[in-house]
């Protein structure tokens, strides 16, 4: 009897499991995340109530908590589609839509701080949110698309503000914040390879070693 041939690996199921993974670890990422934004909440809140008073600080303030929470609602339910072994593209998809409402809401702020005297207070919010799209990168680096919708959303209401305002700085500030979005997207592919690679290696090792401890099984129950 000739040597039996080497098992195979589905690359296919591996690749499946890899996206799975990375959608895991971005609900995880998301869910992490809410311990901490308060402090950039508040942060940007503090700017807006200086600039322009308490109820525009607070609109904003429940805006952002609100498409945060969706998003944190969301990632749950992907979660829980991944658990009962159900199609998760639906809610992968929401997930990526809401990571976009999150990116509006922060960059709204823009709107809020605009006032004639308070141009400092307005460089000051873009400063914040630019910090936190940093923090951002890296919690939704498992799925690109998440953070791209994020930081589309960032960008529109700046852009859009710069058009229909007297900014002296506005062409400035937009090209200062293409090139961070250029950077910012280069670097999150970037994590998202080397992520994507971890994870394909260590399922790799696993279904290997499944397939060879049940090759063995099948030799010895041959021999």
């Amino acid at each position: 009897m000739g040597p039996s041939s080497p098992p195979e690996i589905d690359d296919a199921l591996i690749a499946r499991k890899v996206q799975s993974e990375l959608s895991r670890l971005l609900v995880d990422r998301i869910a992490a995340s809410t311990y901490v934004a308060p402090l950039g909440i508040a942060l940007v809140a503090w700017v807006i109530y200086l600039a322009a008073g308490l109820t525009p600080a607070l609109i904003w303030s429940g805006l952002l908590v609100v498409t945060q929470l969706l998003l944190v609602a969301i990632g749950q339910q992907l979660h829980r589609a991944k658990l009962r072994e159900a199609s998760t593209d639906g809610w992968r998809s929401a997930c990526i839509a809401a990571s976009g409402m999150v990116g509006l809401a922060w960059g709204s702020c823009v709107w809020f701080v605009w006032v004639d005297s308070g141009f400092l207070l307005y460089i000051t919010a873009i400063c914040i949110v630019v910090g936190v799209s940093a923090t951002c990168m890296v919690i939704m680096s498992p799925v690109i698309k998440a953070f791209g919708m994020y930081l589309l959303g960032v960008l529109a209401p700046v852009l859009v503000h710069t058009a229909v305002t007297d900014n002296p700085l506005g062409l400035q500030i937009n090209l200062g914040l293409m090139v961070m979005a250029v950077v910012m997207l280069w670097t999150t592919r970037d994590i998202h390879q080397e992520l994507a690679r971890e994870i394909d290696s260590s399922l790799r090792n696993v279904e290997l070693l499944h397939l060879l401890s049940k090759a063995s099984a099948e030799l010895h129950l041959l021999n």
